[in-house]
């Protein structure tokens, strides 16, 4: 694909300035947590092909949230989310994404959330290519490849101090996504799914 369509340039850039807007209209007494996650990456068919993949393709993402409306026992959220992954057999890849989750409270200091994700993912090859050029291979350059990143993240989690609203937490969470377009001459879309463990803290007062 030697083009990244425009109106999905568009969409994407509509999604990140919707996710930047409320961090900046944030106010100073407010501090936004720092969410770190472990994940292992996998090209499989959402809940067909079970929960856990083998083998592990390791993954990372660093990002935040901030509430946009609450209530006594649920929230809906919006995060941030930057990260990496690479899956030996397929490509490895950067993304810039943004969700919104509605999360609910459960009992035992639990809570579970629901949410759907847009993002922009840059891939690149993980093995060499190479092309014939005066009757001799060379070796192809990789610039990478843009994707979509459509994804429905499923998380459940721990507070660890469940009556402050800056609470630690820790959590999993199965997030199934889609990457468009995968190859356009053989395969539209790709299914994915990331495993992931995580913890969540206030780093500022």
């Amino acid at each position: 694909m030697k083009q990244f369509p425009t109106f999905l340039k568009a969409l994407l850039w509509a999604g990140f300035l919707g996710a930047a807007s409320p961090v900046l209209a944030q106010k100073t007494s407010d501090s936004l947590p720092l969410r770190l996650t472990l994940f292992s990456e996998s090209t499989s068919i959402p809940f067909a092909d079970g929960l856990v993949t083998q083998p592990l393709h390791p993954g990372v993402s660093i990002g935040t949230e901030w509430a946009l409306k609450r209530r006594s026992t649920s929230r809906l959220v919006q995060g941030l989310t930057a990260g990496y992954y690479h899956h030996k057999e397929v490509a490895q890849g950067l993304f810039l994404g943004t969700d919104f989750r509605y999360e609910r409270q459960l009992p035992l200091s639990l809570y579970a959330s629901i949410g759907l994700g847009i993002g922009y993912l840059h891939t690149f090859r993980t093995q060499d290519e190479f092309r014939l050029e005066e009757g001799r291979y060379v070796l192809k350059k990789d610039r990478g490849t843009p994707h979509v990143l459509l994804s429905v993240p499923l998380e459940i989690g721990f507070r660890l101090r469940p009556d402050s609203p800056r609470s630690p937490r820790i959590f999993g969470q199965y997030q199934p996504w889609i990457e468009y377009p995968f190859s356009p001459d053989f395969i539209p879309l790709m299914t994915h799914t990331n495993l992931a463990v995580g913890y969540q803290f206030f780093p500022f007062r």
